[in-house]
């Protein structure tokens, strides 16, 4: 004996977009790690270049 579905399988209402690659959809989709990541790498350049500044 087989079970039958209830109703009919409804469509998808929201086609899934296609995954971005890259840094730029990086930082949209992480922006505060993108932003943690620039403060370190300020502070590193501060660092190495403070005998100049």
């Amino acid at each position: 004996m087989q079970s039958k579905p209830f109703a009919d399988q409804l469509p998808d209402l929201f086609v899934p977009k296609p995954v971005s690659k890259g840094f730029i959809a990086f930082a949209i989709r992480h922006p505060t790690m993108s932003f943690g990541a620039l403060l370190l790498v300020l502070m590193l350049l501060m660092a190495l270049f403070a005998p100049w500044l």
